[in-house]
């Protein structure tokens, strides 16, 4: 077999992708960040310790306007066209805490996908493509990914007839995407040279 064969062979089998993460929002502070109290709610405020980002909510009983919007309107990141999905890191909602929270994105439609209420410190994660599948995902329509323009923390107090509040804790907001490593696109130049050579 000739050399140039092996080699193409060689890049087949090493070329790999890797996830490259990229972080959105790390909440060493709150700069950029807003709570829109809607009809019903009774107040949202949004502070960070440095670290740790929380958003205190108190919700009223008003069905269907019963909501604060945590949000920032100013992405740090605002094309998200190579991203995979965008990953909340260590979220914590409480249980039995009346409320249901969503992660929701306008880029040219709303996307959103719902967290369940479980006490504990979790990941969540929006995929960037519609998953029918999904339940919990929903697309409000077509989406330009490369012009994302709202993030949003949603917090919904429908599902509860009571005055009910908290506060729902944040690590960190994650943008994730599958990007061919340095080295492979090395051996992937280098195949190319190899069968052009060989035209």
């Amino acid at each position: 077999m000739k050399i140039s064969k092996v080699l193409v062979m060689l890049v087949a089998l090493l070329a790999v992708s890797a996830q490259a993460s990229v972080v959105f929002e790390d909440f060493a502070n709150t700069d950029g960040w807003n709570a829109g109290v809607g009809a019903g709610a009774l107040s949202g405020s949004i502070t960070s310790d440095g670290d740790i980002v929380s958003m205190n909510y108190e919700h009223g009983t008003a069905v269907g306007f019963d909501y604060i919007d945590f949000y920032t309107d100013v992405p740090s990141v605002s094309d998200w066209s190579s991203f995979d999905k965008i990953e909340i890191k260590g979220i914590n909602v409480p249980v039995d805490a009346g409320i249901f929270v969503q992660l929701k994105v306008y880029a040219g439609n709303w996307s959103e996908v719902t967290f369940v209420q479980n006490g504990t410190d979790t990941d969540y994660s929006l995929l960037l493509d519609y998953d029918a599948g999904n339940p919990s995902l929903y697309n409000w329509g077509p989406m330009d990914w490369s012009n994302v323009q709202v993030v949003k923390i949603h917090t919904n107090g429908d599902i509860s007839d009571f005055v009910t509040s908290g506060t729902v804790t944040i690590d960190d907001i994650i943008l994730t995407g599958t990007v061919p490593e340095p080295a492979t696109m090395c051996l992937l130049g280098l195949g190319g040279f190899l069968i052009r050579r060989k035209k």
